[in-house]
């Protein structure tokens, strides 16, 4: 009976170990790691839409939780993010939404994955790494 115990409990331990959503930020402080993801999604930003980008306010960072089962990508699905969200001033533009882009970061390996756009656009940073894109979104408000 301990034996069985024993199996099923080992057992069990396998089985979610594969569900368990690693975080590598997690035990940073959270200036260190805001000044990390700020910087990184700042990266992405400046290389792929640099129109998007303002020096206005620091950025907002969440971690925003983990994709949703129904994601378009399987095996991104249960993936912890974070979220930084740029800003501009108010009293110098207008846009229907409070920020120009928001970059979204693996917590697993602190890449961004996709870029969001105040004009609901989105660039797909990870297949435009893979791929070795060039492209560069233009500022774009209709």
């Amino acid at each position: 009976m301990k034996r069985i115990l024993i199996t099923l409990s080992a057992l069990l331990l396998i089985m979610t170990a594969g569900y368990a959503q690693k975080n590598i930020f997690e035990k940073m402080p959270q200036n260190q790691r805001d000044s990390i993801l700020i910087e990184t999604a700042k990266a992405a930003v400046l290389k792929y839409a640099p129109g998007y980008y303002r020096d206005y306010k620091k950025p907002e960072v969440i971690l925003y939780g983990a994709v949703p089962k129904d994601y378009r990508i399987k095996k991104d699905r249960g993936r912890l993010f974070y979220q930084v969200t740029f800003f501009y001033d108010p009293l110098k533009e207008k846009f229907p939404t409070d920020y120009l882009v928001k970059a979204y970061i693996w917590a697993d390996n602190g890449k961004v994955y996709s870029l969001a756009f105040m004009n609901s656009w989105g660039f797909d940073v990870e297949k435009a790494e893979k791929e070795g894109y060039t492209t560069v979104v233009p500022f774009f408000f209709p």
